[in-house]
């Protein structure tokens, strides 16, 4: 288990995002960029993507319903920035490009600067050493969750929610899921660490639009 970490956050401010859903009839291109200038102006140099960059041609625009004009549009929207490395999970929207030949995810760290690739549905990292399962499932769908691990951070819910166990993000898009709520609502979450004797302590802040 001490190689399946894709990149250790100990002592790091990261932030979270998922479900941009770029190209879909409910996308927000003007999101993206609002956090990465949080990120820039809070210190933050990790940004993690939770899946479902894309709309994967499920609930398109009406203007791009062909998959190469929903590569193009997502590669012209997806912001970059070289101070701020950015891992991105692919969700079941952007694993439906692969049946047509595209890797969203493998396009867009050649096409974008700082850009890295975690595969789909669930990668690693830890902090303190310990592991962390970054994920996009829910649990009407089982399948996507390759291991279980004692704390997961999720992508897929549409939806903000908080336990011992677990953090769900919500979307970065206007596809809401729980209407009038605030956990519904589209934001980002924000988590630092703090060494606490022999542990450490999380803290995850939810900022809203």
């Amino acid at each position: 288990l001490k190689f399946y970490s894709m990149v250790d956050l100990t002592g790091q401010k990261v932030a979270f995002i998922s479900d941009t859903h770029f190209a879909s009839k409910k996308e927000n291109v003007e999101y993206f960029p609002v956090v990465l200038d949080f990120c820039r102006n809070h210190g933050i140099f990790y940004l993690f993507h939770g899946g479902d960059i894309g709309d994967g041609l499920v609930e398109c625009h009406k203007e791009k319903k062909k998959k190469k004009k929903q590569i193009d549009h997502i590669l012209d929207v997806y912001p970059e920035d070289k101070n701020i490395r950015q891992y991105i999970l692919g969700g079941n929207h952007d694993a439906k490009y692969l049946k047509h030949g595209y890797d969203l995810l493998k396009i867009l760290s050649a096409e974008k600067k700082n850009i890295f690739p975690l595969g789909y549905f669930q990668s690693y990292f830890t902090v303190y050493g310990y592991p962390f399962s970054f994920e996009h499932h829910s649990k009407i769908r089982p399948q996507y969750r390759l291991v279980d691990f004692p704390f997961v951070i999720a992508g897929h819910a549409h939806k903000s929610r908080f336990a011992d166990d677990f953090i769900k993000l919500p979307t970065l898009s206007n596809d809401i899921h729980m209407e009038n709520k605030p956990e519904g609502t589209a934001g980002f979450v924000v988590m630092e660490t703090f060494p606490c004797g022999c542990s450490f302590d999380l803290n995850f802040s939810r900022y809203s639009f």
